[in-house]
């Protein structure tokens, strides 16, 4: 479709840009006395055709566009150009009005745009650092899983340890015992002997008191082994759910 729009002020100016942004239509010609006004200008930059004389509008020409608001120019384009379809200056006034809300919206929109990539990235940024420590999270709750079953083996073997101290003591208490009976038969010659098994008794009553103190704190180690298993499970699910976050919050980010 090819147009010719007379009048090249501001308001043709903006039918120009606005125009010359379609692809199915081509501005034959700018027409306006005035070769310094804005849309004459804009024409020269544009390589569009233009002209002072309203007789210089060609027979391939579809639409006329009168920006002009001159009744003169109107009736001379009536006259001359029945065959041709004329957009008087009225409806020439609403194109610009709406070229200019159109131009509005988008500046609008662009500051909008530039507001949600700044956010964007400000989301990249912070998502990175929110991926940074699932990431030490992660190694914290394996070097705990680690230290605890590392600490539950030496638990078990501090516990067999335990064991074996509480036998060792039984016979001591058993050999301290036949040592004093025997002692006894002997009447005088068993008296140095009684000391020693004396001595053997009460070192086995000391050993078994440390070895029920060794069982306690074992127990004790293991229901803080125990504690720490059971927040390392808490540490793994919130660790999950802020994956569930991370990846939530990427997929936002890339629809943005």
């Amino acid at each position: 479709m090819n147009i010719v729009i007379v009048g090249a002020g501001h308001g043709g100016k903006k039918l120009i840009e606005m125009f010359n942004e379609m692809e199915n239509i081509s501005i034959k010609l700018v027409i306006d006395k005035d070769f310094k006004s804005p849309g004459v200008i804009l024409a020269k930059e544009l390589n569009i055709k233009y002209s002072s004389e309203i007789d210089d509008i060609q027979s391939n020409v579809d639409i006329l566009v009168d920006v002009t608001g001159s009744e003169a120019v109107r009736s001379i384009l009536e006259k001359n150009y029945r065959d041709k379809t004329i957009i008087d200056s009225t409806a020439a006034a609403l194109m610009v009005t709406m070229v200019d809300k159109q131009k509005e919206a988008n500046e609008m929109l662009d500051e909008k745009l530039h507001v949600i990539n700044e956010t964007s990235i400000k989301l990249e940024n912070e998502i990175a650092n929110v991926s940074k420590g699932i990431k030490v999270l992660n190694e914290i709750t394996n070097n705990l899983n680690n230290a605890s079953s590392e600490s539950k083996e030496y638990i078990d073997k501090t516990d067999e340890l335990a064991v074996a101290i509480n036998k060792i003591t039984q016979r001591m208490k058993i050999l301290g015992l036949n040592a004093n009976i025997e002692a006894a038969r002997a009447g005088e010659h068993g008296r140095g002997f009684s000391i020693v098994a004396n001595e053997v008794q009460k070192m086995s009553d000391e050993t078994a008191n440390f070895a029920l103190e060794i069982a306690n704190l074992l127990k004790s180690i293991g229901i803080e082994n125990e504690n720490i298993v059971n927040e390392i499970v808490t540490l793994d699910d919130v660790v999950a759910e802020q994956n569930i976050m991370s990846d939530s919050l990427n997929l936002i980010v890339n629809e943005l």
